[in-house]
């Protein structure tokens, strides 16, 4: 595609304008309207999103639960942002990130039905109070006397004051919390400080642990649902309560009985989608239908490469990854005010056409493996390749470049072993490897694409070096 030769400069400008859009963070707001594209590149019928707005509509009052599966970088947030903004008018929608709630601080493993159903709680009362200025205090205070049954434990040492922490929770405006942190992270330290010894990831007074009874652990759900009957009551509008970034719980046993145990988070009663655990997608996923979960949907990458022949890239994949490109660089237009009428670049402006070149577009969507995160780090890249150049294209060699510092800082992270498992799966396109095989999927080394089933295909910034030999 040839297009005017725009300089350098102003190049230079786009493309640092462009970088900035690309950075690698789930979309929100009016982001979701400009930059999301449809997942319609795998199969038109199938459109997870979609599939739980309709049931949510339909059905929310039945208080349904749901798991979005997908692996790193497939958009499992900015789709849960997706479904929030097109339910807000029907549910009280009420986001929680457990990695935002501090969580990283407390060790992912350290998280269990219980630590969750009771921020789901904190969650419901914060959102209920900022969205609409409703007193829930006696439902909190009912919720905190539930996390008190469960801090009594029979170990002294981790004995903790639940209203000393509900305090460093900060829902309400409280000075205990440094405000750029997440709510959670002052609470963590707090009880770092208050448990000495004792590890963090074990206290919060019993309520992250495995030891409470089920009689204590019911009793909070029951607090939490008080809650919810109370927001409804005043609303007549359940919450919705969107559950991001447990997928990083690598351990399939944590995983399972977080989201099973006691039937605790099913007993929720309000509908729930949950961001499902990698270590639990693929085969192993039906089994949560058994436990009552509604809805079982997976993200897969963009299939860039034909599932026949897997050595030449899929048109309708590559032109999904060229769409997103393309949406970005409208955004950059806009941004640089290229779409006004006085502006000279207004009517010959070609979107993509000018800044880079077919060749390089076809490369950076295919060698991303279908991975949009790692699309857009590698086009950030070619950008600062030409910048570098003084470009005021990205053409095959800014890609190639940008490739090849991909397929580099990837491959440091291979094992002989794990090479050997990547090979077993390029051969069969399945998770035949077991454990060995699930672990390659969560660091998105072993990529998973729909093919009306799931098909496993190592990235294809890794294929050089499975053809090539062994790490070393």
């Amino acid at each position: 595609m040839s297009a005017p030769d725009i300089g350098a400069d102003l190049a230079a400008t786009a493309f640092k304008t462009l970088r900035g859009i690309c950075k690698p963070a789930p979309l929100q707001g009016e982001q979701i309207e400009t930059l999301a594209v449809e997942r319609d590149d795998v199969d038109a019928a199938y459109r997870p999103t979609e599939q739980m707005v309709t049931r949510l509509k339909l059905v929310g009052d039945e208080n349904p639960k749901m798991l979005l599966f997908g692996s790193m970088g497939t958009g499992k947030s900015t789709e849960l942002a997706r479904l929030g903004q097109r339910l807000g008018g029907d549910f009280l929608v009420v986001g929680l990130d457990t990695i935002g709630s501090g969580y990283d601080k407390l060790g992912l493993r350290g998280i269990t039905c219980e630590g969750l159903a009771l921020l789901c709680g904190l969650a419901i009362a914060r959102t209920a109070q900022e969205v609409w200025d409703l007193d829930v205090t006696a439902e909190l205070q009912a919720i905190e006397s539930a996390a008190r049954g469960l801090a009594r434990r029979a170990d002294d040492r981790v004995q903790l004051d639940i209203g000393q922490l509900m305090r460093g929770l900060a829902l309400f405006g409280t000075t205990l919390i440094d405000p750029s942190l997440g709510a959670l992270s002052a609470a963590v330290d707090l009880v770092a400080r208050t448990a000495g010894s004792v590890s963090a990831r074990v206290d919060m007074g019993g309520i992250m642990g495995g030891g409470a009874r089920p009689a204590e652990s019911r009793a909070l759900v029951d607090a939490v649902n008080r809650l919810i009957e109370a927001v409804y009551r005043a609303k007549g509008r359940l919450p919705l309560l969107l559950i991001d970034e447990t997928d990083k719980i690598g351990d399939s046993d944590s995983a399972m009985d977080l989201l099973t145990r006691q039937y605790l988070l099913l007993s929720l009663a309000c509908p729930m989608v949950i961001a499902g655990p990698t270590s639990l997608q693929g085969d192993r996923a039906p089994a949560l239908t058994q436990f009552g979960y509604d809805g079982i949907y997976h993200l897969y990458h963009v299939r860039v490469w034909q599932t026949k022949d897997p050595s030449a890239p899929d048109a309708d994949g590559v032109a999904k990854m060229n769409e997103i490109l393309d949406s970005r660089l409208g955004a950059v237009a806009k941004a640089l005010g290229w779409l006004e009428p006085s502006h000279a670049l207004t009517a010959g402006w070609s979107g993509a056409g000018h800044l880079f070149t077919d060749d390089a577009r076809h490369l950076l969507a295919s060698m991303s493996g279908g991975v949009i995160r790692d699309y857009l780090a590698l086009v950030r890249e070619a950008c600062l390749n030409a910048m570098v150049d003084r470009s005021a294209i990205v053409d095959d060699s800014h890609a190639a470049r940008a490739v090849e510092v991909a397929r580099r800082q990837r491959e440091v992270m291979l094992t002989a072993e794990a090479i050997d498992t990547l090979r077993e799966v390029r051969y069969r396109t399945d998770l035949s490897g077991g454990d060995a095989t699930l672990d390659l999927v969560a660091r998105n080394h072993v990529l998973m694409y729909s093919n009306h089933h799931p098909w496993y295909y190592p990235h294809a910034l890794l294929l050089k070096r499975l053809d090539s030999g062994a790490a070393g």
